[in-house]
C-alpha cells in the first residue's frame, strides 16, 4: 500500500505519521526532510522549495510501502498521485486553530503569520474544493479532535484499505478449472488478473519448444503486471498454475512487501476428472490443447497445497455461489 498524507502545518500529519508508518511498516517520507536534506537547510526561496518538492514527488511516486507526508499539493499534483493508485488522506482545521497549534510549536512573525494565512486560504481553495476531494479516502477536520482520535481514525481507513485489496493466487493443475473460477470472480467483482496464458500468447511461445530462459521471461512479464496492479490498489488474481510450493510463496512475498492481503485458492479437481477434460478438449478445443509431455510434466511438478499455506479448496462440486459468499 502507498500512502500520501496531506495537510498544512499544525493539522495534526506529524502526530500520526511515525506512528502509523511504524505500526503498518511504511517507508517514511516527509517532503519538508526531503528539501532540507537537497537544500542543506530550509530554502529561502519559494522557487527553489518548489522545485525540490517537485524532485522528491517525482521520485515517491514508483516507491513501494510508501507513506509520504507532505503540506501542500496542486490538484493537478494529487491528481497524480490517486492515477498512480496512492490512497490519499487529507487532514485539515479551521484557521484559528492552525494558528494556535503552529504559534506553539514554533512561534510567527507578523509576516509568516501573513504568509500563513495567504496559503490556508489557497488551500481552502484548490485542496478542499469538491472536485479534488473526491480522490481523498479520507477528509478529516482535526479542529476539535486529540491526537489520539485523529490517529485511530487514520490508523481505522489503512486497515480497512489494506482488507479490501486482496491478491488471490489461483494454484491447480491444468484443466482443473482454474480459469473458469477466475472468470466467474473477474465478472461478479471486476478484479484485475494477471496471468501467464496471457504472456505466453502475447509472446506466440509454443509450451512444448519453451526453454527455461523464456519461462523467465514470461514469469517476469506477468510479475511485472501483478505488481503495478497492486500498487494501482487493484485487487488481482494471479492464474498461473503456481504448481510448486516457493512460486506460491513468491507471490504472497510480493503482496507482502506491498502491505497487502493474499489468499491461496487451489482447484483440487481430481486427477480422473482433470484427465477426462482433456481427453473431451481434443473435441471441443474449448481450450488450447497441451501435449503428453507438458501434461505429464505438470503432473510430475505439482505440489500440493499443505496446511500451513492457509489455502482455500475449491472443485467443480461445490456450490459457487456459497463458496463465494463463504471465502470472497
Amino acid at each position: 500500500m502507498r500512502v500520501l498524507l496531506l495537510g498544512l502545518t499544525g493539522a495534526g500529519k506529524t502526530t500520526v505519521a511515525k506512528i502509523i508508518a511504524e505500526k503498518h511498516n511504511f517507508n517514511l517520507v516527509e517532503a519538508d526532510d526531503e528539501v532540507i536534506k537537497l537544500n542543506g537547510g530550509w530554502p529561502d526561496d519559494e522557487k527553489i522549495i518548489d522545485k525540490y518538492f517537485e524532485v522528491t514527488n517525482d521520485r515517491v511516486l514508483d516507491l513501494d510501502s510508501i507513506l509520504y507526508v507532505i503540506s501542500w499539493l496542486t490538484p493537478k499534483g494529487i491528481k497524480e498521485f490517486y492515477d498512480r493508485g496512492f490512497l490519499i488522506i487529507e487532514l485539515h482545521a479551521n484557521f484559528d486553530e492552525l494558528l494556535k497549534r503552529k504559534m506553539a510549536r514554533d512561534g510567527m512573525s507578523d509576516e509568516e503569520r501573513e504568509r500563513f494565512g495567504e496559503n490556508y486560504k489557497g488551500y481552502v481553495q484548490d485542496i478542499l474544493s469538491d472536485e479534488t476531494r473526491k480522490k481523498f479516502t479520507l477528509s478529516l477536520d482535526t479542529t476539535y479532535l486529540t491526537p489520539e482520535e485523529i490517529l485511530a481514525r487514520v490508523d481505522e481507513v489503512i486497515v480497512e484499505q489494506s482488507m479490501k485489496q486482496t491478491l488471490y493466487i489461483v494454484t491447480g493443475l491444468p484443466f482443473s478449472g482454474k480459469t473458469t473460477l477466475s472468470k466467474e470472480l473477474i465478472q461478479r467483482f471486476g478484479f484485475e488478473i494477471a496471468s501467464v496464458d496471457e504472456m505466453l500468447d502475447k509472446g506466440h511461445y509454443v509450451v512444448e519448444t519453451m526453454s527455461y530462459d523464456d519461462w523467465g521471461v514470461v514469469y517476469d512479464q506477468a510479475f511485472e503486471k501483478l505488481e503495478q496492479l497492486l500498487k494501482d490498489s487493484k485487487t488481482v488474481i494471479f492464474d498461473g498454475g503456481s504448481l510448486k510450493k516457493n512460486e506460491r510463496q513468491a507471490l504472497k512475498n510480493v503482496a507482502e512487501r506491498l502491505g497487502i492481503a493474499w489468499k491461496l485458492i487451489w482447484v483440487n479437481t481430481p486427477v480422473s476428472e482433470i484427465i477426462e477434460r482433456r481427453k473431451k478438449n481434443l473435441t471441443t478445443q474449448e481450450r488450447d490443447q497441451l501435449e503428453d509431455v507438458t501434461m505429464e510434466k505438470a503432473l510430475g511438478m505439482f505440489e500440493e497445497p499443505t496446511s500451513d499455506e492457509n489455502f482455500m479448496p475449491f472443485n467443480s462440486t461445490m456450490n459457487v455461489d456459497d463458496w463465494i459468499k463463504e471465502n470472497i
